[in-house]
């Protein structure tokens, strides 16, 4: 039995009040990866995905009882008490799950002690010994990528041998840490992931709701369009050094993939067996290669024609594209993009984060996929040890002088295995390293220059300027797309006054009165009665303006 616990640290961890809302169910790629090989090899296997029931637990269930134990008992435990599993492995990719991780194994262990618990992901694989110290934690650390570990590791224990364990490359055990027998201990890697089965799908519980998931393309398509999309990693590797990255530690620096041809098969047997229309890639790098993406958009339009929409969440490298690699794109189905721009000052990019995007590479392709009429978003990360105050301020004026339909603005986490928690950990940069009272979304770092308080202002400042108060497309009049951003951030932020500003100015620019009004009727309410929507108004000047000009009057 594997189970997945990705994003329980949004609500278990996550400070009163900064809960963010978990808006759809994803795919754990790397058990149904692992599964898969498992079942193929007639091991019975069950994939319990607890983020699906964080969703559920949520959005559904609501118990007025929000504890990890109680999620634990109500979903974990009765699995556990179904299935009878001899062994379970656990996924783990940040530091923020590590405490959650942990608690997990005890409560599997104060379940059925027999049970054999087995952990791995991006985080174990470069911290393994807390979790390996204790007896109620884990039995076993995979290092790597773990399908033919996993398989490699269940045939051991069925044969009774656990002993022989100690000297797996690629396994940790109780006895290696207590013992201090670490030496030629490595990350596995599947050098051709060819000879991997394709992904069982089927292993998940409820595919439907995996396929059926809200994505977040209601700014590319209309909401009444019924998206189902699959979850897919058609190759692994990075060869960058990204100072924040620590993907590298897993699957390393060298570029592996699944040939085109192999990708098609799957495809069309997803869609016949699916009917699928959207396919979200979770490549580090999928346009590694310009021959290969070339290739791969057009195979899919002689097999499928405009049937996919493309989504690439873990963003697209600035490097990697051009006007005819962008133009392919777009005609198979890439209507969005995220490009992974980082930082907005060369220094930074060059000697602090390692990136080395050269700052007058983006702004050409970011025109280049606006003429093929791609909505274009792009990541930036500030607050690294290194970078100034007014450095991060010149990633705010280069993110708005490159006219993109929206910004994300993150800060710089120091991810186990990356340069810079190696670097923090060594000049006392960190805040706090305890996962205790910070989740993957809590600003962590410190230097002599400045504070978290000083870095979340500079956040919150390129926020609402970029992408609120002077959004290009609210300035340059294009309504229609401004209407769709602010709509959907109003759906899942309903009290973000300011989302509403702007959606208010895009219905009254598309002429929408009636709409307007309605909006206007909610940002009265949210500034007559909430302390912090009337402060953010006072902050950003718009006293003066409509539709908050009465209040001079009044306050």
């Amino acid at each position: 039995m594997f189970a997945s616990v990705q994003a329980l640290e949004r609500m278990f961890q996550a400070k009163e009040g900064t809960i963010r809302p978990v808006k759809r169910i994803n795919y754990p790629l790397g058990l149904l990866h692992i599964g898969s090989v498992l079942e193929k090899n007639a091991v019975q296997t069950n994939i319990i995905d607890l983020d699906r029931y964080l969703f559920y637990y949520m959005h559904r269930d609501r118990p007025q009882e929000r504890s990890l134990d109680n999620f634990l008992e109500t979903y974990l435990v009765k699995n556990i008490r179904k299935y009878q599993p001899d062994v379970i492995g656990i996924s783990g990719n940040f530091n923020t799950v590590a405490k959650l991780i942990q608690r997990c194994c005890e409560r599997i262990k104060e379940e059925n002690p027999n049970i054999i618990n087995v952990v791995g992901g991006h985080y174990f694989t470069n911290s393994y010994k807390e979790i390996l110290s204790t007896d109620q934690g884990a039995d076993y650390v995979i290092l790597g990528e773990a399908e033919e570990v996993m398989m490699g590791l269940v045939r051991v224990l069925k044969e009774g041998k656990s002993s022989s364990l100690n000297d797996h490359p690629h396994i940790v055990t109780k006895d290696n840490v207590r013992n201090g027998q670490l030496q030629g201990k490595r990350v596995a890697m599947v050098m051709d992931l060819e000879s991997l089965p394709p992904i069982n799908y089927s292993l998940l519980e409820e595919e439907e709701d995996y396929l059926s998931s809200a994505q977040d393309m209601h700014t590319i398509l209309p909401r009444e369009v019924s998206i189902r999309a699959i979850a897919l990693m058609t190759s692994r590797g990075c060869p960058h050094s990204c100072t924040y990255c620590a993907s590298h530690k897993v699957h390393g620096k060298k570029m592996r993939a699944f040939s085109v041809d192999r990708v098609m098969r799957e495809l069309e047997d997803l869609v016949g067996k699916y009917d699928i229309n959207t396919l979200v890639f979770e490549d580090d790098l999928f346009t590694y290669s310009r021959k290969r993406t070339i290739e791969f958009c057009q195979k899919v339009c002689d097999r499928f024609g405009d049937r996919f929409v493309f989504d690439f969440p873990n963003g697209i490298a600035v490097r990697t594209l051009d006007d005819e690699v962008v133009y392919w794109l777009a005609k198979a189905g890439m209507k969005q993009i995220n490009l992974a721009v980082e930082s907005g000052n060369q220094y930074v990019q060059d000697v602090v984060i390692k990136k080395r995007v050269k700052l007058e590479w983006v702004k050409p392709v970011v025109d280049i996929l606006k003429k093929y009429d791609v909505l274009v978003r792009a990541y930036f990360i500030i607050g690294f040890p290194g970078e100034t105050l007014d450095m991060m301020r010149d990633t705010k004026n280069f993110a708005k002088a490159l006219k993109l339909d929206w910004s994300v603005f993150s800060f710089a986490t120091p991810i186990v295995g990356s340069e810079l928690y190696e670097k923090a950990l060594r000049d006392n940069h960190l805040v706090t390293d305890d996962m205790d009272v910070s989740t993957y979304f809590d600003f962590r770092l410190k230097t002599a220059d400045w504070g978290p308080d000083e870095v979340i202002r500079v956040q919150e400042e390129a926020n609402y300027e970029v992408n609120f108060l002077e959004n290009y497309n609210l300035v340059e009049g294009n309504y229609p797309k401004s209407k769709l951003i602010f709509e959907d951030i109003v759906k899942d932020y309903p009290q973000h006054v300011i989302a509403n500003y702007c959606l208010w100015k895009s219905l009254r620019g598309l002429g929408d009165e009636k709409g307007a009004a309605l909006i206007e009727r909610r940002m009265r309410e949210l500034v007559e009665t909430d302390e912090n929507s009337l402060n953010i108004i006072k902050r950003y000047r718009l006293l003066s303006e409509q539709p908050f000009s009465y209040l001079s009057a009044v306050k």
